[in-house]
Protein backbone atom coordinates (compact mmCIF):
# COMPACT_ATOMS: atom_id res chain seq x y z
CA UNK A 1 0.00 0.00 0.00
CA UNK A 2 1.86 3.09 -1.31
CA UNK A 3 0.16 6.15 -0.08
CA UNK A 4 -2.99 6.99 2.42
CA UNK A 5 -4.65 10.27 3.17
CA UNK A 6 -3.18 11.75 6.10
CA UNK A 7 -2.92 14.91 8.37
CA UNK A 8 0.88 14.42 7.53
CA UNK A 9 3.12 15.23 4.75
CA UNK A 10 5.08 12.68 4.03
CA UNK A 11 8.06 15.11 3.31
CA UNK A 12 7.80 16.11 7.10
CA UNK A 13 7.62 12.72 8.45
CA UNK A 14 10.86 11.83 5.82
CA UNK A 15 12.85 14.99 7.14
CA UNK A 16 12.20 13.19 10.56
CA UNK A 17 13.33 9.76 9.78
CA UNK A 18 16.11 10.93 7.97
CA UNK A 19 17.27 11.69 11.54
CA UNK A 20 17.75 7.39 12.00
CA UNK A 21 15.62 7.71 14.75
CA UNK A 22 13.00 4.67 15.78
CA UNK A 23 10.63 3.79 16.17
CA UNK A 24 8.95 7.60 15.96
CA UNK A 25 5.80 8.69 17.01
CA UNK A 26 4.57 12.17 16.07
CA UNK A 27 1.72 13.91 16.69
CA UNK A 28 0.01 16.36 15.02
CA UNK A 29 -2.40 19.11 17.17
CA UNK A 30 -3.77 20.48 14.32
CA UNK A 31 -5.28 17.05 13.73
CA UNK A 32 -7.03 16.94 16.92
CA UNK A 33 -8.69 20.30 16.30
CA UNK A 34 -10.26 19.36 12.96
CA UNK A 35 -11.35 15.99 14.49
CA UNK A 36 -13.08 18.01 17.52
CA UNK A 37 -14.79 20.45 14.49
CA UNK A 38 -15.98 17.01 13.06
CA UNK A 39 -17.56 15.85 15.19
CA UNK A 40 -19.49 18.78 16.83
CA UNK A 41 -20.29 19.08 13.15
CA UNK A 42 -21.91 15.78 12.77
CA UNK A 43 -23.26 16.17 16.48
CA UNK A 44 -24.14 19.54 16.97
CA UNK A 45 -26.51 18.49 19.75
CA UNK A 46 -23.78 16.67 21.90
CA UNK A 47 -21.51 17.91 24.42
CA UNK A 48 -18.57 15.95 24.30
CA UNK A 49 -16.52 14.87 27.03
CA UNK A 50 -13.38 13.68 25.66
CA UNK A 51 -11.88 10.15 26.79
CA UNK A 52 -9.06 11.10 28.36
CA UNK A 53 -7.62 7.76 28.98
CA UNK A 54 -7.31 7.23 24.59
CA UNK A 55 -4.81 9.32 24.85
CA UNK A 56 -3.23 11.64 27.82
CA UNK A 57 -0.25 13.22 26.51
CA UNK A 58 -0.13 16.93 28.07
CA UNK A 59 0.06 18.90 24.48
CA UNK A 60 -3.36 16.85 23.98
CA UNK A 61 -5.20 17.77 26.92
CA UNK A 62 -3.79 21.40 26.60
CA UNK A 63 -5.37 21.90 23.14
CA UNK A 64 -8.65 20.18 24.26
CA UNK A 65 -9.03 22.78 26.95
CA UNK A 66 -8.18 25.38 24.68
CA UNK A 67 -11.26 24.45 22.56
CA UNK A 68 -13.48 24.46 25.51
CA UNK A 69 -13.47 20.87 25.33
CA UNK A 70 -14.85 18.67 28.61
CA UNK A 71 -13.59 15.67 30.03
CA UNK A 72 -14.39 12.32 30.76
CA UNK A 73 -11.87 10.47 33.44
CA UNK A 74 -11.84 7.20 35.05
CA UNK A 75 -9.23 7.54 37.62
CA UNK A 76 -8.31 9.44 40.38
CA UNK A 77 -4.63 10.25 38.00
CA UNK A 78 -6.88 11.13 35.41
CA UNK A 79 -8.55 13.74 37.74
CA UNK A 80 -5.40 15.24 39.14
CA UNK A 81 -3.69 14.97 35.60
CA UNK A 82 -6.44 17.29 34.40
CA UNK A 83 -6.90 19.62 37.46
CA UNK A 84 -3.38 20.16 37.43
CA UNK A 85 -3.70 21.29 33.62
CA UNK A 86 -6.05 23.92 34.48
CA UNK A 87 -9.44 22.10 33.86
CA UNK A 88 -12.28 23.29 35.87
CA UNK A 89 -13.52 20.19 37.85
CA UNK A 90 -17.31 21.08 36.94
CA UNK A 91 -16.39 19.78 33.29
CA UNK A 92 -15.08 16.01 34.66
CA UNK A 93 -17.31 13.46 34.24
CA UNK A 94 -15.90 10.25 36.52
CA UNK A 95 -16.83 7.67 34.13
CA UNK A 96 -15.61 4.92 36.20
CA UNK A 97 -18.71 3.09 37.65
CA UNK A 98 -16.83 0.63 40.36
CA UNK A 99 -14.77 3.10 42.67
CA UNK A 100 -12.96 2.85 45.59
CA UNK A 101 -15.00 4.82 48.52
CA UNK A 102 -11.06 6.84 48.75
CA UNK A 103 -11.70 7.61 45.14
CA UNK A 104 -15.31 8.69 45.43
CA UNK A 105 -13.73 10.96 48.49
CA UNK A 106 -11.13 12.63 46.62
CA UNK A 107 -12.83 12.78 43.42
CA UNK A 108 -15.16 14.70 45.23
CA UNK A 109 -13.11 16.79 47.37
CA UNK A 110 -10.82 18.10 44.43
CA UNK A 111 -14.23 19.57 43.29
CA UNK A 112 -15.80 16.94 40.32
CA UNK A 113 -19.77 16.58 40.80
CA UNK A 114 -20.56 14.46 38.08
CA UNK A 115 -20.06 10.29 38.51
CA UNK A 116 -21.03 6.98 36.87
CA UNK A 117 -21.91 4.29 38.38
CA UNK A 118 -23.74 0.61 37.67
CA UNK A 119 -24.80 -0.39 41.48
CA UNK A 120 -27.37 0.05 43.47
CA UNK A 121 -24.36 -0.18 46.27
CA UNK A 122 -22.35 2.11 44.39
CA UNK A 123 -25.38 5.13 44.31
CA UNK A 124 -25.45 4.41 48.16
CA UNK A 125 -21.61 4.87 48.20
CA UNK A 126 -22.09 8.14 46.29
CA UNK A 127 -25.07 9.89 47.90
CA UNK A 128 -22.90 8.91 51.17
CA UNK A 129 -19.53 10.33 50.29
CA UNK A 130 -20.34 13.09 46.83
CA UNK A 131 -23.60 14.34 47.64
CA UNK A 132 -26.03 16.47 45.98
CA UNK A 133 -24.13 15.73 42.97
CA UNK A 134 -24.93 14.62 39.29
CA UNK A 135 -25.11 10.74 39.06
CA UNK A 136 -25.24 8.86 35.69
CA UNK A 137 -26.57 5.11 35.79
CA UNK A 138 -24.66 3.02 33.42
CA UNK A 139 -26.84 0.68 31.68
CA UNK A 140 -25.60 -2.92 29.45
CA UNK A 141 -25.76 -2.77 25.99
CA UNK A 142 -27.69 -6.36 24.55
CA UNK A 143 -25.94 -5.79 21.26
CA UNK A 144 -22.21 -5.86 20.74
CA UNK A 145 -20.38 -4.99 17.47
CA UNK A 146 -17.20 -3.73 18.96
CA UNK A 147 -13.51 -4.85 18.53
CA UNK A 148 -13.83 -6.07 22.18
CA UNK A 149 -16.23 -8.30 24.39
CA UNK A 150 -16.48 -6.58 27.47
CA UNK A 151 -17.60 -9.46 29.04
CA UNK A 152 -20.15 -8.02 30.98
CA UNK A 153 -18.01 -6.48 33.57
CA UNK A 154 -19.84 -2.76 33.46
CA UNK A 155 -23.20 -1.67 33.34
CA UNK A 156 -26.71 -2.82 35.36
CA UNK A 157 -28.75 -5.56 33.47
CA UNK A 158 -32.37 -4.51 32.69
CA UNK A 159 -33.39 -6.15 36.05
CA UNK A 160 -31.05 -4.17 38.25
CA UNK A 161 -31.78 -1.01 36.26
CA UNK A 162 -35.44 -1.45 37.51
CA UNK A 163 -34.30 -1.76 41.28
CA UNK A 164 -31.90 0.90 40.84
CA UNK A 165 -34.30 3.67 39.31
CA UNK A 166 -37.02 2.62 41.41
CA UNK A 167 -34.94 2.84 44.44
CA UNK A 168 -33.77 6.40 43.70
CA UNK A 169 -37.76 7.64 43.08
CA UNK A 170 -38.75 6.16 46.84
CA UNK A 171 -35.65 7.46 48.27
CA UNK A 172 -36.26 10.46 45.90
CA UNK A 173 -32.54 10.63 44.93
CA UNK A 174 -31.81 12.75 42.18
CA UNK A 175 -30.45 10.67 39.12
CA UNK A 176 -29.19 12.90 36.12
CA UNK A 177 -29.23 10.52 33.71
CA UNK A 178 -28.93 7.24 32.03
CA UNK A 179 -25.21 6.26 30.43
CA UNK A 180 -24.16 3.42 28.32
CA UNK A 181 -20.88 2.34 26.08
CA UNK A 182 -21.27 -0.02 22.99
CA UNK A 183 -18.03 -0.62 23.20
CA UNK A 184 -14.46 0.62 21.40
CA UNK A 185 -14.43 0.60 17.86
CA UNK A 186 -18.10 -0.51 17.21
CA UNK A 187 -18.12 -2.04 13.98
CA UNK A 188 -22.16 -1.34 13.48
CA UNK A 189 -24.77 1.28 14.17
CA UNK A 190 -26.94 -1.67 15.44
CA UNK A 191 -25.68 -1.53 19.14
CA UNK A 192 -26.91 2.63 18.90
CA UNK A 193 -30.18 1.31 17.84
CA UNK A 194 -30.92 -1.13 20.27
CA UNK A 195 -29.86 0.61 23.34
CA UNK A 196 -30.89 4.02 22.09
CA UNK A 197 -34.88 2.11 21.92
CA UNK A 198 -34.36 0.66 25.90
CA UNK A 199 -33.20 4.23 26.96
CA UNK A 200 -36.75 5.41 25.33
CA UNK A 201 -38.37 2.53 27.24
CA UNK A 202 -36.81 3.98 30.77
CA UNK A 203 -38.03 7.61 30.31
CA UNK A 204 -41.24 6.48 29.21
CA UNK A 205 -41.44 5.07 32.60
CA UNK A 206 -39.24 7.78 34.77
CA UNK A 207 -39.30 10.76 33.13
CA UNK A 208 -41.95 12.06 34.97
CA UNK A 209 -40.51 10.35 38.17
CA UNK A 210 -37.75 11.60 38.51
CA UNK A 211 -37.53 15.35 37.44
CA UNK A 212 -33.64 15.34 37.25
CA UNK A 213 -33.17 12.45 34.88
CA UNK A 214 -32.86 15.07 32.06
CA UNK A 215 -29.59 13.61 30.43
CA UNK A 216 -28.44 10.48 27.62
CA UNK A 217 -24.58 9.82 28.06
CA UNK A 218 -24.55 8.24 24.37
CA UNK A 219 -20.68 6.98 25.34
CA UNK A 220 -17.97 6.38 22.82
CA UNK A 221 -17.10 3.66 20.50
CA UNK A 222 -16.97 5.77 17.21
CA UNK A 223 -15.05 4.25 14.99
CA UNK A 224 -12.19 5.67 12.48
CA UNK A 225 -11.88 3.20 9.67
CA UNK A 226 -8.35 1.96 9.72
CA UNK A 227 -8.21 -1.44 7.76
CA UNK A 228 -11.95 -2.54 8.45
CA UNK A 229 -14.25 -2.74 6.07
CA UNK A 230 -17.71 -1.21 6.04
CA UNK A 231 -16.68 0.54 9.12
CA UNK A 232 -19.58 2.54 9.80
CA UNK A 233 -19.82 6.42 9.54
CA UNK A 234 -19.94 9.50 11.56
CA UNK A 235 -23.15 10.35 9.52
CA UNK A 236 -24.96 6.94 9.84
CA UNK A 237 -24.17 7.12 13.54
CA UNK A 238 -25.32 10.40 13.94
CA UNK A 239 -28.16 9.78 12.15
CA UNK A 240 -29.35 6.77 13.88
CA UNK A 241 -29.21 8.85 17.64
CA UNK A 242 -31.23 11.58 15.69
CA UNK A 243 -34.02 9.28 14.87
CA UNK A 244 -34.24 8.11 18.45
CA UNK A 245 -34.01 11.09 20.05
CA UNK A 246 -37.13 12.60 17.94
CA UNK A 247 -39.25 9.93 20.23
CA UNK A 248 -37.60 11.37 23.60
CA UNK A 249 -38.73 14.32 25.81
CA UNK A 250 -37.49 17.68 23.89
CA UNK A 251 -35.37 18.73 27.15
CA UNK A 252 -33.28 15.48 26.85
CA UNK A 253 -29.75 16.78 26.63
CA UNK A 254 -27.04 14.50 25.31
CA UNK A 255 -23.28 14.07 25.92
CA UNK A 256 -21.14 11.78 24.53
CA UNK A 257 -17.19 10.54 25.60
CA UNK A 258 -15.75 10.29 22.14
CA UNK A 259 -11.67 9.55 22.07
CA UNK A 260 -10.79 7.22 19.85
CA UNK A 261 -12.25 9.39 16.31
CA UNK A 262 -10.82 12.41 18.19
CA UNK A 263 -7.33 10.92 19.08
CA UNK A 264 -6.23 8.68 16.06
CA UNK A 265 -5.92 10.62 13.07
CA UNK A 266 -2.82 12.75 15.48
CA UNK A 267 -0.21 10.37 15.43
CA UNK A 268 1.78 8.44 12.69
CA UNK A 269 4.33 5.57 13.80
CA UNK A 270 7.47 5.89 11.42
CA UNK A 271 9.34 2.11 12.37
CA UNK A 272 12.69 0.98 10.85
CA UNK A 273 13.22 -2.27 8.71
CA UNK A 274 15.50 -4.25 10.26
CA UNK A 275 15.24 -7.43 7.93
CA UNK A 276 13.23 -8.64 5.56
CA UNK A 277 13.21 -12.64 5.06
CA UNK A 278 11.34 -15.00 3.51
CA UNK A 279 10.25 -17.96 5.35
CA UNK A 280 8.81 -21.12 3.60
CA UNK A 281 8.09 -18.49 0.69
CA UNK A 282 6.18 -16.02 3.22
CA UNK A 283 7.85 -12.62 2.94
CA UNK A 284 8.61 -11.18 7.12
CA UNK A 285 9.73 -7.81 7.83
CA UNK A 286 11.44 -7.78 11.23
CA UNK A 287 10.78 -4.08 12.37
CA UNK A 288 12.36 -2.03 15.36
CA UNK A 289 8.86 -1.23 16.90
CA UNK A 290 6.52 -3.54 18.87
CA UNK A 291 3.43 -4.47 20.19
CA UNK A 292 4.19 -3.74 23.49
CA UNK A 293 5.50 -0.42 22.99
CA UNK A 294 2.55 1.09 21.97
CA UNK A 295 0.72 -1.26 19.43
CA UNK A 296 -0.91 -3.39 22.42
CA UNK A 297 -4.31 -3.28 20.82
CA UNK A 298 -3.03 -5.46 18.16
CA UNK A 299 -3.03 -8.12 20.55
CA UNK A 300 -5.77 -7.53 22.59
CA UNK A 301 -7.73 -8.01 19.42
CA UNK A 302 -6.01 -11.36 18.79
CA UNK A 303 -4.29 -10.16 15.70
CA UNK A 304 -7.45 -8.76 14.36
CA UNK A 305 -6.76 -5.22 14.46
CA UNK A 306 -5.25 -4.02 10.94
CA UNK A 307 -3.68 -0.44 11.36
CA UNK A 308 -3.03 0.95 7.68
CA UNK A 309 0.45 0.38 6.68
CA UNK A 310 2.50 2.41 3.87
CA UNK A 311 5.91 2.58 2.53
CA UNK A 312 7.56 5.14 0.40
CA UNK A 313 8.66 2.48 -1.78
CA UNK A 314 6.29 1.49 -4.24
CA UNK A 315 5.78 -2.08 -6.13
CA UNK A 316 5.38 -4.72 -7.02
CA UNK A 317 3.65 -5.70 -4.28
CA UNK A 318 3.81 -8.76 -1.91
CA UNK A 319 1.56 -9.28 1.35
CA UNK A 320 4.17 -9.36 4.29
CA UNK A 321 4.30 -10.34 8.00
CA UNK A 322 5.38 -7.51 9.87
CA UNK A 323 7.06 -8.98 13.34
CA UNK A 324 7.83 -6.87 16.20
CA UNK A 325 10.98 -6.78 17.99
CA UNK A 326 10.43 -8.67 20.82
CA UNK A 327 10.56 -12.52 21.03
CA UNK A 328 6.73 -12.89 21.53
CA UNK A 329 5.53 -14.40 18.90
CA UNK A 330 2.32 -12.53 19.49
CA UNK A 331 4.15 -9.82 18.44
CA UNK A 332 3.11 -9.26 14.72
CA UNK A 333 2.20 -5.77 13.39
CA UNK A 334 0.46 -6.68 10.20
CA UNK A 335 -0.81 -9.86 8.77
CA UNK A 336 -0.26 -10.19 5.01
CA UNK A 337 0.23 -6.65 4.36
CA UNK A 338 0.89 -5.93 0.92
CA UNK A 339 3.82 -3.22 0.59
CA UNK A 340 6.42 -3.21 -1.84
CA UNK A 341 9.31 -6.43 -2.56
CA UNK A 342 11.74 -4.16 -2.62
CA UNK A 343 11.86 -3.10 1.02
CA UNK A 344 15.17 -3.60 2.82
CA UNK A 345 16.76 -2.96 6.04
CA UNK A 346 16.90 0.81 7.44
CA UNK A 347 13.74 1.58 4.62
CA UNK A 348 10.53 2.87 6.72
CA UNK A 349 7.22 1.75 6.83
CA UNK A 350 4.26 4.02 8.21
CA UNK A 351 1.26 2.99 10.01
CA UNK A 352 -1.47 5.15 10.40
CA UNK A 353 -4.06 6.73 12.65
CA UNK A 354 -1.85 5.65 15.59
CA UNK A 355 -3.44 7.99 18.04
CA UNK A 356 -5.52 6.43 19.92
CA UNK A 357 -4.22 3.74 22.80
CA UNK A 358 -0.82 3.91 21.93
CA UNK A 359 1.84 6.43 23.53
CA UNK A 360 -0.26 5.77 26.86
CA UNK A 361 0.72 1.74 26.46
CA UNK A 362 4.34 1.81 26.37
CA UNK A 363 6.04 -0.44 28.31
CA UNK A 364 9.35 -2.21 29.74
CA UNK A 365 9.18 -5.34 28.43
CA UNK A 366 12.65 -6.90 26.90
CA UNK A 367 14.08 -3.38 28.46
CA UNK A 368 13.24 -2.30 25.02
CA UNK A 369 13.93 2.23 25.42
CA UNK A 370 10.44 3.80 24.62
CA UNK A 371 10.09 4.69 21.41
CA UNK A 372 10.40 8.74 21.16
CA UNK A 373 7.44 11.10 20.70
CA UNK A 374 7.53 14.23 18.21
CA UNK A 375 4.92 16.52 19.00
CA UNK A 376 4.28 19.50 15.99
CA UNK A 377 1.16 21.64 15.32
CA UNK A 378 1.05 21.82 11.60
CA UNK A 379 -1.33 24.74 11.54
CA UNK A 380 2.42 26.50 11.87
CA UNK A 381 4.04 24.35 9.10
CA UNK A 382 4.09 27.42 7.11
CA UNK A 383 5.89 29.24 9.52
CA UNK A 384 7.96 27.31 11.64
CA UNK A 385 10.36 25.10 10.16
CA UNK A 386 12.89 22.22 11.82
CA UNK A 387 16.35 22.73 11.76
CA UNK A 388 18.81 20.29 10.95
CA UNK A 389 22.94 19.62 11.89
CA UNK A 390 25.24 17.07 11.48
CA UNK A 391 23.76 15.33 14.92
CA UNK A 392 19.94 15.82 13.40
CA UNK A 393 17.31 17.38 14.50
CA UNK A 394 18.60 21.35 16.14
CA UNK A 395 16.31 24.02 16.87
CA UNK A 396 13.56 25.61 15.02
CA UNK A 397 13.21 28.50 12.23
CA UNK A 398 10.18 30.67 12.36
CA UNK A 399 9.50 33.59 9.90
CA UNK A 400 6.67 35.33 12.30
CA UNK A 401 6.18 36.32 15.55
CA UNK A 402 4.72 33.00 17.61
CA UNK A 403 2.58 33.69 20.44
CA UNK A 404 3.91 32.92 24.02
CA UNK A 405 3.20 29.74 25.38
CA UNK A 406 2.29 27.81 22.03
CA UNK A 407 3.58 24.57 21.70
CA UNK A 408 5.32 24.21 18.53
CA UNK A 409 7.85 21.19 18.99
CA UNK A 410 8.67 18.92 21.49
CA UNK A 411 11.04 15.60 21.45
CA UNK A 412 10.07 13.07 24.49
CA UNK A 413 11.77 9.27 24.74
CA UNK A 414 14.79 7.51 25.31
Amino acid sequence: MASKKSYFESSDINFLTSTKTSPLFVVDLEAIRKQIASFQQTFPYVKVYYATKTNPLPAIIDTLLQLGVCFDVATLGEVKLLLDHGADPKNLLHTHPVKSEYEIAQSYGLGLRKFTFDSLSELKRLVELAPKSQYFLRIVPKVNASLYDYKKKFGASAREVTEILDFAVNKKISIAGISFMVGSQSLSVKPWQDVMSYVKSLLDKYYPLLPSLRTVNIGSGFPLPYGFKDTPSLDKISSVIKKSLRQFPKDIKVIAEPGRYIAGPSMILATRVVQHLVRSGQHWLYVDASAYSGLIEIIESGNKFPFVVTADKNGPDVPYMIAGQTMDPDDILGMQTKLSSKLTADDFIYLHDAGAYTTNFFTIYHSLSKPRVIICDSHYSKNVKLGRGTMGIKGLIANKNIPKGELIFSVTGA
